[in-house]
């Protein structure tokens, strides 16, 4: 039983390390895309992590008291956005049948289909364990 818990403690702390760890290759990647001459280094998504870290460390302890007025922001945001993209996105795309949609499968990679739907799953794992 005991064990339980620090599992749960180490997962804890790995969770927040991966989230800090892909906010900084997502930022350095941003970087890379618009400065055609920048040259990615290891280093610097460990540094940018780190600012990233005390960041969010400073906002949870000093800044604290402006938290709840960032999170109704944020959800505004988040409702206005899922409508403008929602709306167009619906009205404009190609529609196609059901049996279409739910029996075709791309295998763009070169993966077998079970190997491709494997690979594409931990994305979608990630992206529901709240990452992004």
């Amino acid at each position: 039983m005991c064990e339980t818990g620090w599992q749960q403690f180490l997962a804890w702390q790995a969770d927040i390390a991966s989230a800090a760890y892909l906010a900084s290759e997502v930022l350095l990647g941003l970087v890379n895309l618009n400065i055609p001459s920048y040259v990615p280094k290891g280093w610097q998504v460990t540094l940018v992590l780190y600012a990233i870290m005390l960041f969010a460390l400073a906002f949870n302890t000093v800044l604290i008291r402006f938290l709840p007025h960032i999170e109704w922001m944020i959800l505004l945001i988040h409702i206005i956005g899922f409508i403008v993209i929602a709306v167009p996105v619906s009205y404009f795309a190609k529609h196609n049948t059901a049996s279409e949609v739910f029996t075709t499968l791309f295998t763009l990679g070169g993966y077998s289909p079970g190997t491709s739907i494997f690979v594409g799953l931990m994305t979608s794992v990630f992206a529901f364990l709240g990452k992004l």
